[in-house]
């Protein structure tokens, strides 16, 4: 019997090595990534500095602004069609008691 066989016939999977972050060589990226079909590729992992968190926070203004500006603009448009609508009841309103109002 092997030595890693489990007592009910399912064979164990190697653990994953974890590696402290001192035994790192420099230069390394801190994290590796692969599938299952053999191709790897590398995940960088970076702290923000100020300058990207001043980039994230304009990229997030300029998204919103836009978002809303596409609202207001459907709200406005909401608005002329509303009024369009009632400007037509009003009409068919005033057209339908004048024709029948004529002898």
């Amino acid at each position: 019997m092997a030595q890693n066989d489990d007592p009910r016939g399912v064979q164990h999977r190697a653990e994953p090595e974890i590696i402290p972050p001192d035994r790192h060589p420099a230069g390394s990226a801190r994290t590796w990534t692969w599938t299952s079909d053999g191709t790897s590729y590398r995940v960088r992992i970076r702290r923000f500095g100020p300058f990207g968190a001043i980039l994230t926070a304009l990229l997030v203004g300029a998204v919103l602004a836009v978002v809303l500006a596409l609202l207001a603009g459907a709200f406005l448009i909401g608005v002329i069609l509303v009024g369009l609508v009632a400007a037509a009841a009003i009409v068919s309103a005033l057209l339908r008691n004048l024709f029948r109002s004529a002898p």
